[in-house]
């Protein structure tokens, strides 16, 4: 359905808290994820890349939920040209475990992708939700501590590092050593 944009979810719910989430997804995922949103937010659905794109410049998007596996990678390079485009706009992969996705997600790493959710392992739908819910506040919280960063020095050290565990730097660390202790 390409060119047309199509929602795939429009729930009830509170408008001034609902998030739009844009994804390009395959169907199993788009299900999955419209299932753990419920009636909290809306989801506009992409069908290709151009649609994709189309739809990150025209809704006021608040989330990206991507699948570079997507008609078997067929979009990957697209997708990845989008993540480096809009940096800025938080973005979740949602895949499955296989070694194609796992080679996708990696060559969106170094673009500062943060979040992956693999499909029937971590998207139990609450656990999924409140991510969703919590993801769009990390670039908030960065732009926030670069902005107090000379105030914050005044702080003691303890009080110091006990902020700066909310800063995106400090999330990547602690996902580097989770991996590596899980890769042990």
């Amino acid at each position: 359905m390409s060119g047309q944009f199509r929602l795939a979810a429009s729930k009830g719910g509170d408008a001034s808290h609902a998030m739009r989430i844009v994804t390009i997804l395959p169907e199993d995922l788009l299900a999955s994820l419209t299932d753990a949103l419920g009636e909290a937010h809306s989801v506009h659905s992409a069908a290709d890349s151009i649609e994709l794109h189309q739809l990150i410049c025209s809704v006021d998007t608040d989330l990206m939920i991507l699948d570079p596996t997507v008609r078997d990678g067929q979009f990957a390079d697209a997708i990845e040209t989008t993540v480096s485009s809009f940096r800025s706009r938080p973005i979740i992969v949602y895949t499955t475990v296989s070694a194609r996705a796992m080679a996708l997600v990696l060559r969106l790493a170094p673009l500062g992708l943060q979040h992956m959710v693999l499909y029937g392992i971590d998207d139990e739908p609450r656990a999924f939700l409140e991510l969703i819910e919590r993801v769009p506040a990390y670039p908030v919280i960065d732009l926030m501590l670069c902005e107090l960063s000379s105030s914050l020095t005044l702080l003691p050290i303890a009080a110091q590092r006990a902020v700066g565990c909310f800063s995106s730097r400090h999330r990547a660390r602690e996902r580097v050593l989770i991996s590596r202790n899980w890769l042990a």
